[in-house]
């Protein structure tokens, strides 16, 4: 396997590390940059190249350790398909996974919208590979990325 470079995209700390972790557990050559908001991944995938982005769907506007703090701006229920958006407007066909621990979101007019909704609205991106819905069950989330990352990367 040729050194892999990733982006890990998700406000939760500890959900980062998690996935960090195993994929260094699992894959010798590879290289991770984490962010933890939509500005500052917004900003690293536009500027420079990556073979995967693991992108949570919900994030707030900009980091702050403390994740509800005025500084963090809002929370973006929809900030992981703000990015799709943004990188299929820009031209920047990185493959992408989503993973959420989330089944319903709300848009900007704060209208309902489940996985189901998502999945179907996410097709269009033929770069965004696929969503990993963390339901919990670790073993299920793990298989599913490697299998993901080991498509790709064939």
């Amino acid at each position: 396997m040729k050194q892999f470079s990733i982006v890990i995209a998700n406000d939760i700390e500890t959900r980062a590390s998690e996935i960090e972790s195993f994929l260094k557990d699992n894959y010798s050559d590879i290289k991770i940059i984490k962010k933890f908001s939509y500005k500052d991944t917004l900003k690293e995938i536009l500027t420079r190249n990556f073979d995967l982005i693991i992108l949570d769907i919900t994030m707030p506007t900009y980091f702050n350790k403390e994740m509800f703090s005025p500084e963090s701006g809002t929370m973006r229920s929809l900030a992981g398909i703000n990015i799709l958006e943004r990188m299929f407007i820009e031209k920047r066909y990185i493959n992408t996974i989503l993973f959420t621990g989330l089944e319903t979101f709300y848009d900007k007019h704060n209208l309902q919208l489940t996985i189901d909704d998502i999945i179907i609205f996410v097709k269009k991106f033929s770069f965004c590979k696929s969503i990993i819905i963390d339901n919990g069950e670790r073993t299920i989330w793990q298989n599913r990325l490697i299998k993901y990352i080991n498509n790709i990367n064939q």
